[in-house]
């Protein structure tokens, strides 16, 4: 995930910035421990596939077919919800904290709502990013089987 500055600006200057720079840390170190964990799948995911027609192999002495960009995917996913799921689940309650803390914010300081609001839109359309990265670079990986 990005700084916090390149997808906002500075908070710096606002009486709720060091709470907010605070609260956004915590979810980018959460999700930079999922994001490196799903990384890890996709080796695991091209293993599991290679032993399961290894496997095969050996039952039916038939020629195993090629590993399709199709099943690494199926695969791959298959292990990320399985295998990454307290990385996912801390990613979630990182986010449900952050959102809580710029919520209070917004109650806390008034005079700065507007502004903690625009944050707030701004980190979800990063995580949105985020996501639609971890997707698009499962695609590119799984296109070269």
């Amino acid at each position: 995930m990005r700084e916090l500055k390149e997808i906002f600006g500075t908070v710096s200057d606002m009486k709720s910035g060091k709470e907010i720079e605070k609260g956004y840390q915590n979810l980018v170190s959460t999700y930079q421990a999922f994001y490196e964990k799903a990384k890890q799948m996709q080796e695991e995911a091209e293993k599991n596939l290679s032993l399961e027609r290894i496997l095969n192999f050996t039952k039916t002495f038939l020629l195993p077919q090629p590993i399709t960009g199709e099943e690494l995917r199926q695969e791959y996913w298959k292990l990320v919800t399985t295998k990454c799921g307290k990385e996912l689940e801390a990613v979630k309650d990182s986010i449900t904290a952050f959102v809580n803390v710029l919520d209070r914010l917004m109650v806390k300081y008034p005079d700065e709502a507007g502004m903690i609001g625009n944050v707030k839109e701004s980190v979800e359309k990063e995580l949105k990013r985020m996501a639609d990265v971890l997707i698009e670079e499962c695609e590119k990986w799984s296109a070269d089987a």
